[in-house]
């Protein structure tokens, strides 16, 4: 990764400790963004993402 790429990748992990482990949580307008819908960390859906994979299936 290169740097841009591989800051944004330490700040999506860092995010994703904070809210799993000290119970951190992101809000807009009243509305509380999911965690981990997906079942993984905001860094690893972002690097498939990048790497050009679909995302899942939310109906799933």
């Amino acid at each position: 990764m290169c740097g841009d790429t591989n800051t944004l990748h330490i700040s999506l992990v860092y995010l994703t400790d904070q809210i799993n482990l000290d119970g951190l949580e992101i809000v807009k307008n009243s509305i509380k963004m999911a965690t981990e819908p997906f079942d993984s960390g905001m860094h690893y859906d972002w690097v498939c993402r990048r790497e050009g994979d679909s995302w899942p299936d939310q109906n799933r």
